[in-house]
């Protein structure tokens, strides 16, 4: 097909039958927003195969497209029009070029889009109130189900069948309190949390399998036989720790939940972590390591510094002290560091300006949650941080914000951050990545945890679903279906190959590779 070549920008309209009753079922514009080198806007530039499959980094989706509201009722009027006159049934999607003039030149439909984890439908329906891909399916379902008048089951047909889930975790035993000398088990979850997680699981019909996280695992997961592992284990020790679970359930070829054993590793470590995302182009703190605390201070180290260990998370180590304003300061914390957790400490440069964690749900093409702003209420401090205590109890120094109250460019600048970060690190399914604003208000990434808390109501990524209306079972199911997802490819290709083996001992002739 040869056509005429339409400068302007990639938008589309995504139609789910029975969504959003007042539009007829025509979603939010989504604007395909591209990521050039030099951060101007190209013409010329097209949402190509590239794009889609090998770079989708390279590109942020925006719901609603950022149109004239005349534009997107054009947009959204004649998609009702031409879905109808073409009979497209239960779910599709336009494409059309706008141009800078705003004229509107359609492309092609899709009556088969991409329901890919982090597809602009899912995006769209999301802004039309369908808050996860659960509802979205469900939806598909019951509209394929009024046209050939069957009962439609409510739920989606993704989690129906019922597995043999495995749950590995640390349970917490040692109950941390505002001391330091009782923090070793402030990662892991308390009996009540696992509880939470486990009741989640189950609501979907699955057999859940407590596998705790100790020495016996490996025998304990040959003997369970299970399908599929949802894993919130922080691990025993070592700054590996977090990567013990993944890389032992990689070894016996098990799918789990989260990130794989060399992003687990990778992002602990937050020297290694801040290298990898700055080499993506992106800022974050100056900093340096101490494994003693006599090492030469570099002579571009501005203070104050905020100093704390390079390998723990839930801010273990971060207290009021953290920041230190002169050398003798410095060296004392650090040498303080390095004998209490028996590992490197990390000094960076303090930033001073706001604070914000951004949530991140799904794999190649994460759904960014809105940021929440951590919120400092103590008007006398003048180097505010994030501290353990804070972390251990509510309190009067800490507000949190979700989603936060900031402007259109500062939320789009953080999500795009978070999401190059998610994926320069190797992310996959859930993470929550913290930054921190400069004095010139610009986007520094600070950390980023792939095994974030999941304690209902307290731990930061609960709280930014519940900002979003996203209810803590669904929480748990948009983690677990990435997995499930895994598994079934897996068993997919045992299929294959016992297919292949079949027709080999049958002595069925076979192409030659």
């Amino acid at each position: 097909l040869i056509e005429e070549f339409i400068e302007g920008r990639d938008v589309a309209v995504a139609w789910i039958d029975g969504a959003s009753p007042a539009t007829g079922g025509i979603l939010p514009p989504i604007e395909y927003v591209f990521k050039t080198d030099n951060g101007r806007y190209d013409p010329f530039q097209i949402y190509d195969y590239n794009l889609k499959n090998h770079e989708s980094d390279k590109v942020d989706l925006r719901v609603p497209a950022a149109l004239p509201e005349d534009v997107k009722e054009k947009l959204m009027s004649f998609s009702r029009w031409a879905y109808k006159e073409i009979s497209v049934r239960d779910l599709g999607r336009m494409d059309f070029r706008v141009t800078p003039d705003d004229e509107i030149f359609f492309i092609e439909v899709n009556a088969l889009p991409s329901l890919e984890a982090g597809a602009g439908i899912f995006l769209a329906a999301e802004a039309a109130g369908l808050k996860n891909a659960d509802a979205v399916f469900d939806a598909v379902i019951e509209s394929a189900s009024r046209r050939y008048n069957i009962k439609a089951r409510k739920q989606s047909r993704r989690l129906e069948r019922k597995l043999r889930v495995g749950f590995t975790y640390n349970e917490k035993r040692i109950i941390p309190g505002p001391d330091t000398d009782t923090d070793q088990e402030v990662e892991f979850d308390s009996p009540k949390t696992l509880g939470s997680i486990r009741s989640a699981l189950a609501s979907y019909g699955h057999e859940v399998i407590d596998l705790e996280a100790t020495p016996d695992l490996p025998h304990l997961l040959t003997i369970s036989d299970v399908d599929v592992v949802f894993n919130v284990a922080e691990g025993i020790r070592g700054r590996n720790r977090e990567a013990q679970v993944p890389a032992i359930l990689e070894l016996m070829d098990i799918p789990h939940t989260g990130s794989d054993a060399a992003t687990m590793a990778l992002t602990l470590d937050k020297a290694l972590a801040k290298r990898v995302v700055r080499e993506a182009g992106l800022l974050t703190p100056k900093f340096f390591l101490m494994t003693s605390g006599r090492e030469r201070v570099p002579a571009d180290m501005p203070f104050p510094l905020i100093v704390k260990p390079v390998a723990e998370g839930s801010s273990k180590g971060v207290i009021r002290k953290s920041v230190v304003h002169n050398e003798a300061e410095l060296r004392e914390l650090a040498a303080e560091i390095v004998k209490r957790y028996g590992q490197a400490a990390l000094a960076e440069e303090f930033l001073p300006g706001r604070e914000f964690t951004v949530a991140l749900l799904g794999e190649r093409r994460p759904r960014a949650l809105p940021p929440m702003e951590i919120i400092f209420t103590d008007k006398g401090a003048e180097f505010p941080v994030y501290t353990y205590q804070h972390k251990l109890e509510a309190c009067r120094e800490i507000r949190y914000q979700a989603p936060a109250q900031i402007d259109e460019k500062l939320r789009e600048e953080l999500e795009r951050v978070a999401r190059k970060s998610f994926a320069a690190l190797g992310c996959r399914d859930v993470a929550r990545i913290d930054f921190r604003l400069d004095g010139e208000g610009r986007v520094h990434f600070m950390e980023c945890n792939p095994l974030p808390g999941l304690t209902p109501g307290w731990s930061d990524l609960c709280l930014i679903a519940d900002s979003v209306k996203m209810d803590y079972r669904n929480l748990i199911g948009e983690i677990l279906t990435p997995a499930i997802r895994r598994f079934k490819e897996k068993k997919k290709l045992l299929l294959q190959a016992e297919h292949h083996d079949d027709r080999t001992e049958a002595g069925t002739a076979l192409p030659h590779p």
